[in-house]
């Protein structure tokens, strides 16, 4: 696979490639994105954080301008230590993320989660606590945590 396609359309970024079915996207402030080809299934598979993406040439393309322009962060929950589920969330959610705008997106129960972005700004790590009958989300920011 020629992944020149990626260079060009992100001159900005550092592309490594690995060899003629991967390649890395060095982030100096975090996660770094990882992006496998499988041949035989024409797929594209996006890595960041916990996050991966089975996609087309297209769909790559979409994913990585928006994850790199911090557009879109990996959200993953936890039972405990133990991950369960995850998928991505708009960064511009996370600001005001309440429990109702959470479950709009996912359905979980009592349930940690983390949140990694390319900008380690909207880093955090969260979890759900009872106020009365009430349920809050408790965000806590980190340091450029590794995945």
């Amino acid at each position: 696979m020629d992944f020149k396609f990626v260079k060009e359309n992100f001159p900005h970024l550092e592309v490594k490639i690995n060899d003629e079915n991967s390649l890395c996207i060095i982030n100096n402030n975090g996660d770094d994105i990882f992006i496998y080809y499988e041949p035989a299934a024409n797929e594209y598979t996006f890595c960041f954080s916990y996050q991966h993406i089975h996609c087309d040439k297209e769909e790559l393309i979409e994913h990585i301008e928006e994850f790199t322009n911090a557009r879109v962060c990996a959200i993953e929950f936890f039972q405990g230590e133990r991950r369960c589920f995850g998928g991505n969330i708009d960064t511009a959610l996370i600001n005001n993320l309440t429990y109702t705008k959470l479950r709009q997106h996912y359905l979980f129960g009592n349930h940690s989660f983390k949140i990694r972005c390319w900008n380690p700004d909207y880093n955090f790590d969260g979890k759900v606590v009872r106020k009365g009958l009430k349920r809050e989300i408790l965000l806590e920011k980190t340091k450029n945590p590794p995945a």
